[in-house]
């Protein structure tokens, strides 16, 4: 057997493309995967489009949110990603993060949304159907490695139960696109 991929390397068919021209045929996989990709891609239609036509059921795809001041996967300097890239890169060596700065296009949720007409999305809090769903699956994964007075101070919890109560909508107050879009034909 395969000792990278042990027990699938018989299962796998590896292709290699670009996010936007993709070497699939229409509709060919069941559920593809998009994790943090597009933002160093495009905020052209035609890459979520891509994404959507070779996808038959189920479309998984996070992306940091670009609609919020602040993007962590990035500078982490407020309203830096909404600034031409001349002036992000200004910015951003003025407060001595240029390294950080790598011209990343960031979504937002409406742009996503409207890409992937043809789908739904089927979660309301990131990939999770409920924030509980979200809050079991962290408990589940705690990291034993970070002392419970760290986790207290954090704000995240707090951010994260308050904007749950928009169900749906909190895909738009999120740090992060995280979702799971259903094709609307698909069920």
């Amino acid at each position: 057997g395969d000792r990278r991929h042990p027990g699938v390397a018989d299962r796998i068919e590896w292709r290699v493309g670009a996010v936007g021209n993709l070497p699939f045929i229409d509709r060919e996989v069941d559920l593809a995967f998009c994790l943090e990709v597009v933002e160093h891609v495009s905020l052209e239609a035609a890459i979520m489009r891509d994404l959507a036509r070779i996808t038959r059921d189920l479309l998984i795809v996070s992306t940091p949110n670009g609609a919020l001041p602040v993007v962590f996967h990035d500078t982490a300097l407020p309203f830096c990603h909404w600034l031409p890239l001349p002036l992000r890169n200004a910015y951003a060596t003025l407060f001595g993060r240029r390294q950080m700065q790598g011209g990343n296009r960031f979504w937002r949720p409406r742009r996503m949304a409207d890409a992937l007409r043809d789908f739904e999305r089927v979660s309301a809090f990131l990939q999770y159907k409920t924030y509980l769903d979200y809050k079991k699956a962290q408990a589940e994964v705690a990291s034993p490695f970070v002392s419970r007075p760290f986790r207290a101070v954090s704000m995240k919890p707090a951010y994260y139960s308050m904007v749950s109560r928009l169900g749906p909508y909190s895909f738009y107050c999120l740090p992060n696109l995280a979702s799971v879009w259903q094709r609307r034909d698909a069920h």
